[in-house]
């Protein structure tokens, strides 16, 4: 079996400069380390592995570069966790309306070995930064305690997909050991032979398409800006310490060469709030360069605008406010919800997997006697509702829909639909039925009138 070993960035760069020599110039690839790959490399791939797949060596030098910029690029590290903030807010619950099967699983989120609410937000924040999770579980024998474990993602040589289905990923390899062992671990799956959940981990991969093997970092498109950002940032700050310097130009009218050299010797840049003085034949003038500072802070802006918009998320989120108001903020919001919820509903997946198989290995180890008792994975509203643009959007419905039954142009139950669809978007399950059975029920309508009449009468005393 041929193993595949992970070249340095020296490495790499080294077989580039091989494969340029070889490969006419027409046909050269890039030039980047990234990029580096030999001649008789080309087309080819590692059983099994699927073309949409980057080739292993590139998938380990993309993760590392990406955890090297989360760890050292203030952007960088800001856009991850930003996102496993929102996503996760205070934490996520897993329940049931099974008694047994909910305290199966609120003894699986809060066992030590597992420590969900703890570890909740770092294992959101290790998928953005790696693209991929691996997490090896082990069921107690006696009571069917699930336990999870955590792999490190550069530890991960392979994937293979499923032979059964061919959407779901199979086998994941690890590379050799110190022993020079390698060792494969079954992504926990649906078996069509036994028609449960069987494996030995799970493997949780994002940003890739489903006939790809492996998963990609958050920051992988971004990861040539982000650099290029960090770098114009520490050259426009070198640039300052060179504008905020200067040199005294003097112009001595008359003197030669020795009398210059002499001058020079006697005088020296005044001392500040020293008094200079001087006769009509010298003229001292303060000279600084111009760099063009000005340029080079629109670069700057617009190559940070280009990372940020590659995020999902509004500018003003990073910090740049300068041409956000009020209104574009509000704007911006809806497809900023819209990308976090989508996360979002990726981490409610993936518990939702491990709180399956928690529920199915209870049941094979007899804690629980419904096997398709109810889970309910409740994540924190990521749109928080303003209230004050709520109470006015019902007032402005509840003021045109009366205004309009009362010059006839629409019936009751017209105007119960509408105002039954208005109060569902706000959250608010509004039976049409049971509004309309109430208003038809005369008692309840002259009740209700009474009561009414009777707080205005109070209130007026």
């Amino acid at each position: 079996m041929k193993l595949f070993s992970y070249p340095s960035r020296e490495e790499a760069a080294r077989r580039q400069s091989r494969a340029e020599r070889r490969i006419p110039a027409p046909h050269r690839p890039g030039r980047a380390a990234s990029e580096a790959i030999e001649r008789e490399d080309v087309g080819w791939r590692p059983i099994g592995a699927s073309r949409q797949d980057m080739l292993p060596w590139r998938t380990y030098y993309v993760q590392q570069r990406s955890y090297q910029l989360y760890r050292d690029n203030p952007l960088a590290k800001r856009i991850v966790d930003l996102e496993a903030d929102i996503v996760c807010g205070k934490g996520f619950e897993v329940t049931s309306t099974d008694e047994k099967l909910d305290e199966v699983l609120k003894t699986h989120w809060q066992h030590p070995a597992n420590e969900w609410a703890k570890l909740l937000k770092k294992y959101v924040i290790e998928k953005s930064i790696w693209g991929e999770a691996l997490m090896p579980v082990t069921v107690n024998a006696v009571n069917g305690l699930v336990l999870l474990g955590w792999v490190d993602p550069s530890n991960i040589s392979g994937v293979k997909k499923c032979p059964e289905l061919s959407k779901f990923d199979g086998k994941v390899t690890l590379k050799m050991d110190k022993d020079g062992k390698v060792k494969s671990l079954e992504n926990v799956r649906y078996s069509l032979v036994t028609g449960r959940l069987e494996g030995d981990a799970f493997f949780f991969r994002r940003n890739s398409p489903i006939g790809a093997t492996r998963g990609i970092p958050d920051l992988y498109p971004l990861t040539d800006w982000l650099e290029g950002h960090e770098k114009m940032l520490f050259d426009q700050m070198e640039r300052v310490g060179l504008l905020n310097s200067f040199i005294w130009d003097v112009t001595l009218a008359g003197f030669n060469d020795g009398e210059i050299q002499e001058w020079a010797k006697t005088r020296r840049a005044p001392e500040p709030g020293t008094v200079r003085a001087h006769n009509e034949s010298e003229t001292w003038k303060a000279e600084s360069p111009d760099l063009g500072a000005g340029d080079m802070s629109e670069s700057g802006k617009q190559i940070k605008r280009h990372i940020v918009g590659g995020t999902g998320y509004p500018e003003h989120w990073f910090g740049a406010t300068g041409e956000v108001t009020r209104t574009t903020a509000a704007e911006m919001g809806f497809s900023a919800v819209k990308t976090a919820e989508s996360r979002q509903d990726d981490e409610v997946s993936d518990v939702m997997d491990v709180a399956k198989y928690v529920r199915q290995e209870a049941y094979l180890h007899r804690q629980i006697t419904d096997m398709d008792a109810p889970i309910n994975v409740m994540a924190p509203t990521i749109s928080e509702d303003d209230q004050v643009k709520v109470a006015e959007t019902f007032h402005t419905v509840v003021q045109a829909l009366a205004l309009a039954s009362i010059n006839g142009w629409t019936d009751d139950d017209t105007a119960i639909n509408i105002l039954s669809q208005v109060t569902t978007k706000f959250g608010i399950d509004a039976d049409m039925q049971d509004i309309k059975a109430r208003l038809n029920d005369v008692k309840a309508r002259d009740l209700t009138a009474y009561k009414n009449a009777a707080e205005r009468a109070a209130n007026m005393e």
